[in-house]
């Protein structure tokens, strides 16, 4: 209820700011109609008119209406505006995290490959996506096949950099299936996600060749073997990182035949995600031009 009132605010404001734009349009377009048909004699006359149309103009904007129009723009383009800065630094921290995150599983010896969004990213854009978000934070994704999870936070802790970052083993309630290991920095954070095969590479009964990877709520998604394994390597800001061997059948399958077009709070095919009420309310602040 409190998303729709919200919603249904903006949208008002939205409209009005709709309605006063109209208005003044139409008092410049008269303006600049009167001043082509206006005779040379008439020149006194045809400044009094356009006088009192501004006039007009500034009252509208100063109305009790458009002053809050005003407000809302201001307070929307500041907003906006410290949203912007936090993404640019937010992204700076990630960097920084998956490229020691990734050499750190280098050093361990781990099969592993980055995953869901931070794939979609560096593979379309050249970097991570600008605006993408989870359930707690800004974060970049990564799978590790077959993983060992003590031994593995016990091997990170060993190879990160010292107290820079903080780490644990997730293991959600109610969720005994599922597990992860994530790794915090000061804006945002890596998910380290299991990824299992099904199958041997003849293929076995039930989903046969497949490898599937914990999509972090109890779900799982399953994709061929032969699009993920052997992982391969993809240069990335001076380092070559590890990813599926088929990247784009990879991310055709996360996200469907349209992948190459961005899509704000997109989840793709992990619909469980993509329902959950704070991605509902992300794309409705979208829709008016605030991406969180």
């Amino acid at each position: 209820m409190a998303q729709q009132q919200q919603v249904t605010v903006l949208d008002q404001l939205m409209a009005l700011a709709g309605s006063l734009k109209r208005q003044l349009l139409q008092i410049q377009q008269q303006t600049k109609e009167g001043a082509a048909q206006a005779p040379k004699g008439a020149r006194q006359a045809q400044k009094k008119k356009k006088r009192a149309l501004h006039e007009r103009a500034v009252a509208v904007a100063q109305s009790g209406p458009g002053l809050a129009v005003l407000g809302a723009a201001a307070a929307y383009a500041t907003v906006r505006g410290g949203i912007e800065g936090f993404h640019l630094l937010r992204r700076r921290f990630l960097r920084g995290l998956l490229l020691d995150v990734c050499a750190a599983l280098d050093a361990l010896g781990q099969t592993w490959w980055i995953d869901f969004g931070c794939l979609l990213g560096i593979h379309r854009d050249g970097d991570l996506i600008a605006h993408d978000v989870s359930p707690a934070a800004n974060d970049v994704d990564l799978a590790v096949f077959n993983p060992d999870w003590p031994a593995l936070l016990k091997g990170l802790k060993q190879h990160l950099p010292p107290n820079k970052y903080s780490l644990k083993v997730v293991m959600p309630e109610g969720q005994p299936q599922s597990s992860w290991i994530r790794v915090y920095c000061p804006l945002g954070m890596a998910d380290l996600f299991g990824a299992y095969s099904s199958g041997s590479a003849e293929g076995d009964e039930g989903h046969g060749s497949e490898v599937y990877v914990d999509n972090g709520h109890g779900d799982t998604m399953h994709i061929a073997r032969d699009l993920v394994l052997p992982t391969r390597r993809s240069p990335w800001r001076g380092v070559n990182l590890s990813v599926p061997a088929e990247v784009e059948g990879t991310l055709a399958r996360r996200y469907g035949p349209n992948w190459r077009t961005p899509a704000y709070a997109e989840k793709g095919a992990d619909t469980v995600e993509g329902s959950k009420p704070y991605m509902r309310l992300f794309r409705a602040l979208a829709r008016i031009g605030i991406r969180i």
